[in-house]
């Protein structure tokens, strides 16, 4: 196989919140392979170029490009297949490679979000793959809860400096119980897991439409709101979509639990509480 077909591993990690990650590391000289950025359920792409190239493009979200310089670069031998690693974490590069990759360029949807000698240390001789994952999936993660973040600030009136998460638990959970919300709700109950998964810096499963008709369903229950025209709409809506409470059977109490029959034997008649001869 020659040096410029591409070589895909899978990478799996861990993230700051110890969530489950995984994405494709390809090794290629073609700069247009990960055009398409992300596929199915990648979370991440990292494209190592194995030569220089030129205007690469931009780069997808979730997706860093690596780009080695001109500079002190050697002649790539075609590599056979065995030569190349099964598992990511045994993928090695010569000195003169990781210093043209540590003097070259690391393409990503933000500027700068990669310091390409932090990825491919010269005094190493492996790129540190996960330290591009983690830098891609942080920035990812910021895109995809920022509107979230921003339509709790703006709906919840959040005073600048305040915390918009803060704001929204102490909203699902006030102190004043008569402002505490139905926490069986569809509405509340997907805020009140939208806001764990905020937490853990994870977009919400709800869309955007759906979590702005929930903050307002939300703010019905403070008594500084006024009442809006679609309130009574909004709270019928998810009062009838609650979930039914579930039926507990009666106990019978302890000193009225029927004796114990025994199998083959009758139980005793009751006695008789008629004076003799009343018969």
């Amino acid at each position: 196989m020659a040096a410029d077909d591409p070589q895909h591993w899978l990478l799996k990690l861990r993230d700051s919140n110890q969530r489950r990650r995984e994405g494709s590391v390809f090794y290629s000289d073609d700069p247009t392979l990960v055009s398409a950025g992300v596929i199915g359920h990648e979370d991440f792409v990292i494209s190592l170029l194995s030569s220089p190239a030129g205007d690469v493009g931009e780069a997808p979200p979730a997706t860093a490009i690596c780009v080695p310089t001109k500079s002190r670069m050697r002649g790539i031998r075609e590599t056979q297949r065995g030569q190349f690693p099964e598992d990511i974490a045994s993928f090695t590069l010569p000195p003169h490679r990781m210093e043209a990759y540590a003097n070259g360029r690391i393409v990503t949807a933000i500027d700068g979000l990669i310091a390409p000698a932090d990825a491919f240390p010269i005094d190493g001789d492996r790129p540190d793959f996960e330290l591009i994952a983690l830098a891609l999936l942080s920035a990812a993660d910021a895109e995809a809860i920022a509107p979230y973040i921003a339509l709790i600030r703006v709906s919840l009136n959040v005073a600048p400096g305040g915390d918009p998460l803060d704001a929204l638990g102490l909203r699902l959970a006030p102190e004043d119980v008569q402002e505490r919300p139905p926490a069986r709700a569809p509405g509340i109950a997907r805020l009140a897991k939208a806001l764990r998964l905020l937490r853990q810096r994870a977009a919400p499963e709800s869309p955007i439409e759906e979590f702005d008709a929930d903050l307002g369903f939300l703010r019905t229950f403070s008594k500084d709101e006024p009442w809006r025209a679609d309130a009574l709409e909004s709270l019928l809506s998810n009062v009838r979509a609650m979930p039914a409470p579930k039926a507990r059977a009666a106990k019978t109490p302890a000193g009225d639990a029927p004796a114990p029959h025994e199998p083959g034997r009758e139980p005793m008649p009751f006695p008789s509480r008629r004076p003799p001869g009343d018969a």
